[in-house]
């Protein structure tokens, strides 16, 4: 190799190290912190992801697989084309597509149910930048959504970078959403801000 790289010296291992955990530097998060210390950013973790023509018992099986319970659904050249969550799959939503169009439960396929990409909101990537966990669930608190993606541009091409979930901010926050409640919400979310001081 060339002359100018240097090599690393090496060290055992200390036996009593444990694995360190993605917590962003913050021992705990308060409505204060910034936004992005609870998005799910698709530069440190891969978005979990299904074809449009997948079965619905795939996607749930996936869904139990990688420990989500929303996949991003993505075409043969990875644009998107909608989200799907466990609820819609569990719920009125593919209930009401087996009884409208007289199909069987197993003949139904993601794109069949799935939320379409141009019905969906995201956030800008540079507003969340600039914005704190207390200004997210205030600005999604009355939209009654469950995910919401972030976008970006990447060298003139558009990218989801990144999404935030109610329940998994609700789990960071310390805060108990209904577990009943299918829709664990942004508005729900809220509800219990309301009774729980968490800043």
């Amino acid at each position: 190799m060339n002359a100018h790289y240097r090599t690393l010296p090496f060290r055992p291992i200390d036996p009593a190290s444990t694995c360190a955990k993605t917590d962003r530097g913050y021992d705990s998060l308060t409505l204060d912190h910034p936004a992005l210390a609870v998005m799910t950013d698709f530069r440190l973790v891969p978005a979990a992801t299904i074809a449009p023509q997948a079965s619905l018992s795939r996607t749930l099986d996936k869904m139990k697989t990688v420990g989500v319970r929303m996949l991003l659904v993505l075409d043969d050249d990875s644009v998107l084309q909608g989200l799907i969550t466990a609820n819609d799959i569990l719920g009125e939503r593919a209930i009401e597509y087996v009884e409208k169009h007289r199909v069987k439960r197993e003949d139904v396929q993601v794109a069949d149910i799935m939320h379409p990409v141009e019905t969906l909101r995201a956030l800008p990537l540079p507003d969340v930048i600039q914005s704190s966990i207390g200004d997210l669930v205030n600005s999604l608190k009355g939209l009654g959504l469950q995910h919401v993606l972030v976008t970006t541009v990447e060298f003139g091409e558009p990218k989801i970078r990144g999404i935030f979930s109610a329940a998994e901010i609700a789990r960071q926050l310390g805060l108990e959403l209904d577990p009943m409640a299918h829709a664990r919400s942004f508005a729900e979310l809220e509800k219990v801000l309301l009774h729980v001081k968490v800043a």
